[in-house]
């Protein structure tokens, strides 16, 4: 293993601009399908193949496809755009999650959904949450 070699960082933006032009790809099929199961198992697998990372760039084409996603009514579909777009840095979409958690009226599925996926995500203010939320 040639750690530091400089091969080393080019494989790494090689590996990169792979994977932004597979979600970019993915990202369009989602957008052209009108079928929420489709919707749902290209999301499901967009999470699995992200799993561990944190802070990523919006594919080309999220930010038109997600609000349609955000709307749908399929269940998996809009938790699994939502659990995307707090991947991708979506304010908004943190911003309703931290909502969804501190709503005693929620579901309590759902709110342990998005409290894990704002903790995977390292999120300050979930993380703040932990303490008020065990007191309940």
């Amino acid at each position: 293993m040639l750690l530091g070699h400089p091969l080393d960082a080019q494989d790494s933006k090689v590996a990169q601009k792979t994977m932004n032009d597979d979600l970019a790809l993915l990202v369009e099929i989602i957008g052209a399908t009108d079928a929420p199961s489709i919707r749902a198992r290209l999301l499901r697998g967009m999470l699995d193949g992200l799993e561990g990372r944190r802070n990523l760039e919006a594919p080309p084409g999220w930010s038109e496809v997600s609000p349609v996603l955000a709307t749908s009514e399929n269940a998996d579909v809009r938790r699994f755009s939502m659990e995307l777009a707090q991947l991708f840095g979506d304010t908004e979409a943190i911003q309703r999650a931290l909502q969804i958690i501190k709503n005693k009226e929620a579901r309590i599925d759902t709110r342990r959904f998005m409290l894990r996926s704002l903790l995977n995500q390292q999120n300050a203010e979930a993380s703040a949450l932990l303490e008020a939320l065990m007191d309940e």
